[in-house]
């Protein structure tokens, strides 16, 4: 049943549009209002699955009105009831199910119509699926961050995204996401350049294409709004990269049972955190989270070389060098393991691999990694 709410300005057009409706099967008008701004109340109220509204009325236009809706209705219906043809593409622009122009035909508004009522039938039938046992409980939308960026339900169908910025967005919400991101955060780091209006567009136009594709994978309910803000349902996704995250926090290097969980959590660390996706505001993320693994591996080497275990130091030190092959500490550490077992050669090729790394970026070994490396050599002979 198509639950409509008119806005127009014209009373005339407004009440012929009620008659029209009024006549045909499935199309309940719950309201109608020739105020944009009584109609956002009139909304809340009314629960309209579609709205048909002009676009050019006083105090806001009904592109302005239907931004403001689809804030909190995003399942609402669109159609742009207007005089004016040259609204077509922006009307599309906001996921308009229709744009008729007055006057209205009536052979053209049973299309409509006919359009509606296909696009609700959709709904529901997804909305059933997503109420689906298959769909709830621990049945989470998986996001895969280490290695690539991949999000997928338990069949394993993946999210597919329409466009390069849809992608983008819903990384900066995975990645941002916890407490949820003002619209205006969002808007001044996705789409700086651009006009606020326009912008504004952009973000809906994205947020509607990523709910609609998340509903096809059974996960209607994953983007939530609410006090301005944008944000992941946490309940209905896995993420690897924060659970990765909150188990790195928790790491103590205490005991043994410490350093034991510490090194098999590093050790499945070995995927580049999101190497597909070239975002600049994701540089300062990923940064600052190979620094924090970084120093995590340091100090277990350090602590496991304490310990004298020196075959798991090592490990975790080349470990380490992997990720970063400028580490003169990580270096200095697997030098110090290697002279320990009595790996003389090993020594050698540590620290004239460091040499070789650092010549790259045009400077030298620190004079605490070459003098650590004249005792160690020394002290062999």
């Amino acid at each position: 049943m198509i639950r409509a709410l008119l806005v127009d300005d014209e009373e005339h057009a407004l009440n012929l549009l009620d008659i029209l409706l009024g006549r045909m099967e499935g199309v309940e008008v719950v309201g109608k209002s020739s105020n944009p701004l009584e109609a956002v109340s009139a909304c809340k109220q009314l629960k309209p699955n579609v709205v048909f509204l002009d676009i050019e009325m006083p105090k806001m236009s009904g592109m302005q009105l239907l931004e403001h809706l689809k804030q909190e209705h995003d399942e609402l219906h669109a159609v742009f009831v207007t005089a004016y043809n040259q609204y077509a593409i922006a009307a599309f622009e906001q996921e308009a199910t229709d744009y008729l122009l007055k006057p209205i035909e009536v052979q053209r508004l049973n299309k409509t119509v006919a359009r509606l009522q296909r696009e609700l039938s959709r709904n529901a039938a997804t909305a059933t699926a997503d109420s689906s046992p298959d769909q709830t409980g621990k049945a989470l939308l998986q996001i895969r961050c280490f290695g690539g960026f991949d999000v997928f339900n338990k069949q394993n169908e993946k999210l597919i995204w329409r466009t390069a910025k849809d992608k983008e967005l819903f990384t900066f919400l995975t990645l941002h996401g916890k407490n949820g991101v003002s619209r205006d955060t969002i808007l001044d780091t996705l789409w700086e350049a651009e006009d606020y209006q326009k912008a504004k567009m952009y973000l809906h136009t994205c947020i509607s294409n990523l709910r609609r594709n998340l509903k096809s994978i059974g996960f209607a309910d994953v983007i939530e709004y609410s006090d301005g803000k944008y944000r992941l349902n946490r309940d209905r996704v896995q993420i690897d990269f924060l659970q990765f995250k909150q188990e790195l926090e928790k790491i103590s290097l205490k005991t043994d049972d410490g350093l034991d969980k510490a090194e098999q959590l590093l050790a499945h660390y070995n995927s580049p955190l999101l190497p597909d996706c070239d975002y600049f505001w994701l540089e300062i993320e990923r940064s600052a989270f190979e620094k924090n693994v970084l120093e995590t591996r340091l100090r277990l080497a350090t602590s496991l070389f304490a310990n004298e275990l020196f075959k798991r130091a090592a490990s975790v030190s080349q470990l380490a060098l992997k990720q970063h092959p400028y580490s003169e500490e990580a270096s200095r550490i697997l030098m110090q393991c290697y002279h320990k077992t009595g790996e003389h050669d090993a020594v050698f090729h540590t620290y004239h691999s460091l040499v070789q790394s650092l010549n790259e970026l045009a400077i030298q070994p620190s004079s605490v990694t070459t003098k650590l490396y004249q005792e160690i050599t020394t002290d062999q002979k």
